[in-house]
């Protein structure tokens, strides 16, 4: 009989498989990972150091320390590391997480970045919409169709040929900055733009204040969201104790294999889930995959949050295990850091995003073991 026992382990194999094995033309993930040559399919890559220096036909996904894109990429480019720089051709869209961002090559639509800073650098070209946020943004390239952005700094020195719409601290518009569109801002200060700067559209100053009673339903659902995670991973906890310590604990076992599983299960599951939905015979097991996937996901995140706290409180009370009350503290006391993190524009965002990925493998890595085991 075909159980749920057995299709949930057998849908997280399902995922990976999507992706090709670990160690495929285009799957690598290690201490020091190169791709080089020409490669006809999408590229999964996590290491420490991750660098792409042949043509990929492809999308390419990676994750590491140090995450550089060098040569040309035909499809899309999603990268998440403590540094990002792109600088490559990429014919469709690109998405970048780092502490650290910088574009210096061709993007043939949109533009997601996200990061400490994120640096977008003369000569660059994006041919679609660029969408920014950090703590200090640098725009010197030529965006094609619109900019948002979202800092502490932004600063335009190069041509965007739409509407801009800014949000930050401090803005500033410089020489030779050449804006077709409307410029719309929010900030607390006036923003500086120089002379030499071209606005052919007029500039909009926004009220930067929120509507009576939003912050305080902002505020109300931060909140909600918190309980319910917290409620969530203290019965998961109380119920599987030992599983969901065994799951955490791979991320320090194996960090670069469970960040391997979980990009990949990041990026196949939803391939898996529309096979079986455009399948029609597939259409009902689509839609459980797709319930399915989704709770994996929240699992995956809650398993980063447990290694956290799990780690924290390894290194406080030197308890081996920890008694059930102390780790629901611990839960406790990581879910408000995370929560409070998350008022940062992108560290927050960044953080979370890494949880997850390590969470990801570290479950899916637990599940495959329990099932091959059973």
């Amino acid at each position: 009989m075909y159980t749920a026992r057995r299709f949930f382990p057998s849908l997280l194999l399902g995922c990976v498989l999507a992706a090709g094995p670990l160690q495929a033309a285009g799957q690598q993930f290690g201490e020091s990972v190169i791709q080089r040559g020409h490669v006809q399919e999408d590229v999964y890559l996590g290491g420490g150091s991750v660098r792409v220096m042949g043509q990929v036909d492809g999308d390419v996904s990676a994750a590491g320390g140090r995450v550089s894109i060098e040569d040309t990429v035909n499809g899309d480019v999603a990268a998440f590391g403590g540094s990002v720089h792109l600088r490559a051709k990429v014919r469709d869209d690109a998405r970048l997480t780092g502490g650290d961002v910088s574009v210096s090559g061709t993007i043939g639509d949109d533009l997601l970045a996200a990061g400490g800073t994120v640096a977008i650098a003369p000569g660059t070209r994006i041919g679609g919409r660029a969408w920014l946020a950090g703590g200090t943004l640098e725009i010197a390239g030529r965006v094609g169709k619109g900019l948002r952005a979202a800092g502490g700094e932004i600063v335009i020195a190069g041509e965007i040929l739409g509407d801009v719409d800014l949000i930050g601290e401090h803005i500033e518009i410089r020489p030779g900055a050449i804006i077709h569109g409307q410029l719309n801002y929010r900030s607390p200060n006036e923003a500086r733009i120089d002379p030499g700067a071209r606005l052919l559209g007029a500039v909009v100053v926004l009220p930067l204040e929120a509507p009576p009673g939003a912050k305080t339903g902002h505020a109300g659902g931060r909140v909600f969201v918190l309980l319910s995670l917290l409620v969530t991973a203290g019965v998961l906890y109380w119920l599987f104790p030992n599983f969901s310590r065994a799951s955490a604990r791979a991320v320090r076992e194996a960090p670069w294999q469970v960040l391997g599983l979980g990009l990949a299960v990041l990026a196949s599951g939803p391939l898996v889930v529309i096979l079986l939905l455009v399948s029609i015979v597939g259409l009902w097991l689509g839609l459980i995959a797709l319930v399915l996937y989704l709770v994996l996901l929240l699992l995956g995140y809650l398993t980063g949050v447990l290694f956290v706290a799990d780690a924290g409180l390894q290194r406080l009370r030197r308890l081996e295990p920890p008694g059930k009350g102390w780790m629901l503290g611990a839960l406790a006391a990581t879910l408000v850091v995370l929560a409070l993190l998350r008022l940062l524009p992108a560290i927050g965002g960044l953080v979370a995003f890494a949880l997850l990925l390590f969470g990801l493998g570290a479950l899916t890595r637990a599940l495959w073991r329990r099932y091959t085991s059973g």
